[in-house]
């Protein structure tokens, strides 16, 4: 129990949350011409990152989920779970200029 400012009386302590965790799927792309990697997070699209090595652009990814769990928290949003994207190559082919 705490006295907090302003109150007469002891109250009790706010409840403590457990910590909200998630794992999340990221798709890294080699960017062979501007070099480094370019990241996206399929359960997140409004994640989107880079880094000039795989490490820093696994940071900098961890860093932009946080915060964008943070604003969804914050604004009421809800926190999705990760999803299994399902990634397929496509063949295309066009005529010879």
């Amino acid at each position: 129990m705490t006295l907090r400012k302003g109150a007469t009386q002891w109250l009790p302590n706010p409840p403590v949350m457990p910590p909200i965790v998630r794992d999340y799927t990221v798709i890294l792309t080699h960017e062979i011409e501007a070099g480094g990697y370019s990241v996206t997070v399929p359960a997140l699209p409004e994640v989107a990152t880079q880094g000039e090595t795989l490490e820093e652009a696994l940071a900098n990814a961890r860093e932009a989920i946080e915060l964008s769990m943070e604003v969804r928290r914050d604004e009421g949003d809800p926190i999705p779970p990760d999803v299994d994207p399902d990634v397929r190559r496509v063949h295309v082919e066009i005529e010879a200029a």
